[in-house]
């Protein structure tokens, strides 16, 4: 019995390999899709500061009457985590081709995030957990479409960075 028979091989599609090939390229260095995400959490967590909330929605435990009342006529006397600034203005990134990593190197964003004892000129208080880092589901979405941009411009061949 005869028979007939169609295939289909790569060589047969150039165009769609020149796609693949640029699609592998661009995954072996992710930098300019981890920078936009960079800069995307950025923007996200200063709102969380504006915002008084955690990654996930939650208001941040109000501050003591001992902090208020230290903080009446300072710079951030009505925000929670603000004093002077420095720790939120403290936040930054550093993308490479592997990770991105968000954070800041204020020590005592630490006991902030994650709340703890602490002592203040030999009071010793517990601070409530107030985390400004982390991944709500909007910024995990938004992660994925800034990857599936930063590859579909390869896939296309367009150039650049996702916005």
């Amino acid at each position: 019995m005869g028979g007939v028979k169609l295939t289909v091989e790569r060589q047969s599609f150039p165009a769609l390999m020149t796609a693949l090939n640029r699609l592998e390229a661009r995954t072996k260095d992710l930098t300019p899709a981890f920078k936009s995400m960079g800069q995307h959490l950025l923007r996200t967590i200063d709102q969380r500061f504006d915002e008084q909330k955690s990654p996930h929605g939650q208001p941040w435990q109000d501050i003591s009457e001992f902090t208020k009342e230290k903080k009446r006529g300072t710079f951030g006397q009505d925000k929670i985590l603000t004093d002077t600034g420095r720790m939120r203005r403290s936040i930054t990134y550093i993308a490479s081709s592997e990770r991105l990593e968000i954070g800041t190197n204020v020590v005592y964003a630490k006991k902030h995030q994650f709340g703890g004892k602490t002592d203040i000129r030999g009071h010793f208080f517990i601070l409530a957990a107030r985390p400004f880092l982390g991944l709500s589901t909007e910024e995990r979405e938004a992660i994925t479409r800034i990857v599936l941009e930063y590859l579909a411009k390869a896939v296309s061949g367009r150039s650049g960075s996702p916005s």
